[in-house]
């Protein structure tokens, strides 16, 4: 399974999955609306959601964003009651 994020090269941050803008008052619009940067991001689990969610952006892409791709690899699994042992 994949996984993919929206890093920034320049800065190391990642896409939170959040936009904002400003309000102009003069002319009662809003502003660009920005994608908000975050350490840890949000991962989406399909490439045609991320690149949804960038269609609402409306600040230039910029060439130091990438996407990054996880593969997903299933390495094991473990009992309910091994988890929910105290640890001492």
């Amino acid at each position: 399974m994949k996984e993919y994020q929206l890093r920034d090269m320049a800065t190391g941050l990642y896409d939170s999955g959040k936009t904002e803008c400003d309000w102009d008052s003069a002319t009662r619009r809003h502003g660009p609306t920005r994608i908000k940067w975050s350490k840890s991001g949000k991962r989406w689990k399909q490439l045609n959601h991320l690149t949804s969610h960038l269609r609402h952006v409306t600040e230039p892409i910029r060439s130091t964003w990438e996407v990054v791709e996880y593969e997903l690899v299933e390495t094991g699994c473990f009992s309910a009651a091994v988890l929910a042992r105290p640890h001492r």
